[in-house]
């Protein structure tokens, strides 16, 4: 019973994390979309959305769901990239795209370090 648990758990954290990166890269959401992203109810969706990020996520006049005003930063990812470039700089930091930001959730401390 601790395996399942500790699964669904885990299944729930990859969901919420890869939804908050999403909304921090100044994207907005549908529901559906997700719901058949994750292979999840769309009641289930609706709850991470709603309850779990509530606060953080809220619907926008498209039905779409958008950061919060109040959890928006004042310079967008992108944006932070696009000056990166500008400045010549882009090769101090680290691929900032969604894909690398959540492969880091999943690598163990001691492997990054290697």
């Amino acid at each position: 019973m601790q395996n399942k648990t500790s699964a669904k758990g885990e299944k729930l954290a990859r969901r919420l994390s890869a939804i908050l990166a999403t909304l921090h890269q100044g994207g907005n959401i549908d529901k559906h979309q997700l719901a058949e992203e994750f292979q999840v109810d769309i009641r289930t969706i609706e709850r991470d959305l709603g309850e779990r990020l509530y606060g953080i996520a809220e619907r926008n006049d498209q039905g779409r769901w958008q950061l919060t005003h109040t959890a928006r930063s004042t310079i967008p990812v992108r944006q932070l990239d696009d000056y990166a470039k500008l400045a010549g700089t882009q090769h101090l930091f680290p691929d900032t795209s969604l894909r690398y930001l959540l492969d880091q959730l999943h690598t163990p401390a001691a492997d990054r370090a290697t």
